[in-house]
């Protein structure tokens, strides 16, 4: 009988260092990295930083200033070639096989979408940054193995944590300013990043992960680490990301306490599928009423607005989309510039992640990428384990933060995002276990 609760369990090995190296009577190191696994933690923490940070610190953000960066460019193409060489190091030619089928269909997809794609140029070039970034993160974790991808991310997470509050001392910049293009947001915190929604996101994630390291390790450090990326999260004044914090901990939380009680589990699917069902009948029988509800500029700040415009856009293709990356920073082809000339055509994204990614890809790109980065990850999380699973819950956490998170801001399939890049985390933890399992059969 195994307990569903409390801080630790010695059964727990899941966020565990390898084990060290003992020699006589002595412990002397831990097992030395192999070549191959520093490369690709080279390669991981330099994904992070373009993610988490970006090659611009505390440059405010700019339209049409994302994926033509040509440092951003070469950046992602050289942490690619690392973690590619790395992982063929390792794996030799059965590196294909870490990533997931459901996600090279979609990959495959966004390439296809340059066939009628309004500016087929940019489609090509936004999907190859996307191909390029999604495979070098896979690469990475099925090098490192899910226990150092987490060891890494924290310290990267911590780093950046106490880097944005230095930048707050250090640099007037690090806040918005009243002359910033949009003065409602002065004296929210941004710190090294470009918006304050870029901030929000990468201090939830950072607090969930301090969360759940300081319930395993009991570790004094990782609750001030806590403390801060929850007081810098206040201050960023990002209401979206303290809300999807709240629902992402509290479901990582039942997660945690009911994993070795499949009855429960099924309760919890049970009311979340009869949730969304709810939602979807409610949306279809009183779109007019809310779509007068939410075209005040004073709920949710405008975004009712840009969704109505988006899914106008979307009427005319709603299959297969406008092309990848072709909807927004595009210039006067944009289809948002034929449907308006309002403050709507001057927004860099939909503010909702699932309408950008039909708008761009279609139906059918949407429904491939539900399947492929929601629906198929969950199912493994809700597979039964042997193992308190601190990690899984903090995959859970993560995967609902990101889920709830583009209700309101568009980080599906966005190249070089937090949010994104974690949802790619938690894929290839997920898809390495997988193998491992496999292999072990």
């Amino acid at each position: 009988m195994q307990p569903t609760g409390g801080l630790r369990h010695p059964a727990d090995n899941r966020f565990a260092a390898a084990p060290p190296i003992v020699r006589g009577a002595g412990v002397v190191a831990s097992p030395a990295w192999s070549g191959p696994e520093k490369a690709a933690a080279v390669a991981f923490v330099g994904l992070i930083v373009l993610a988490f940070v970006g090659v611009h610190p505390l440059s405010p953000r700019a339209a049409g200033s994302g994926d033509s960066d040509v440092v951003r460019q070469v950046a992602f193409t050289a942490a690619f070639g690392v973690a590619v060489l790395a992982a063929m190091a390792r794996r030799g030619i059965d590196l294909a096989r870490s990533v997931p089928a459901g996600v090279v269909v979609l990959l495959c997809w966004c390439l296809a979408t340059a066939i009628w794609s309004i500016e087929p140029a940019i489609t090509l070039r936004r999907t190859g940054l996307l191909i390029i970034a999604t495979v070098a993160m896979f690469a990475c974790v099925d090098v490192l193995g899910g226990a150092r991808t987490i060891r890494i991310l924290r310290l990267c997470l911590a780093i950046i944590v106490l880097a944005d509050w230095a930048s707050i001392l250090l640099s007037p910049y690090a806040v918005h300013l009243p002359s910033d293009p949009d003065p409602n947001l002065a004296g929210s915190f941004r710190g090294l990043h470009q918006h304050k929604n870029e901030a929000g996101p990468v201090m939830g994630i950072a607090s969930l992960l301090f969360f759940f390291e300081a319930m395993r390790r009991r570790s004094r450090a990782d609750l001030i680490l806590l403390v801060a990326a929850l007081g810098f999260l206040v201050m960023t004044r990002s209401k979206a990301s303290m809300g999807c914090l709240v629902i992402g901990a509290g479901v990582a939380l039942v997660y945690y306490q009911t994993w070795n009680q499949p009855t429960l589990r099924q309760m919890w699917v049970a009311i979340l599928a009869v949730a969304l069902v709810g939602g979807v009948t409610l949306l279809s029988i009183e779109y007019e009423s809310l779509a007068q509800l939410l075209n005040d500029r004073m709920i949710l700040t405008g975004r009712g607005e840009i969704w109505h415009v988006v899914v106008a856009v979307i009427r005319d293709r709603p299959f297969v989309g406008y092309g990848f990356g072709a909807v927004w920073d595009v210039g006067s082809a944009s289809p948002i510039m034929a449907e308006t000339h309002t403050w709507v055509s001057r927004v860099y994204s939909a503010h909702n992640g699932y309408l950008e990614t039909t708008a761009t890809i279609g139906v059918v790109g949407l429904a491939l990428t539900v399947v492929a980065t929601i629906l198929a990850p969950f199912a493994r999380l809700l597979a039964p384990v042997r193992q308190v699973p601190y990690m899984r819950a903090l995959l859970v956490g993560w995967l609902v933060f990101a889920v709830v998170n583009n209700l309101v801001e568009s980080t599906l399939l966005a190249t070089g995002t937090a949010l994104w890049t974690t949802q790619l985390i938690v894929l290839a933890i997920l898809q390495t276990e997988r193998r491992t399992a496999q292999t072990a059969r």
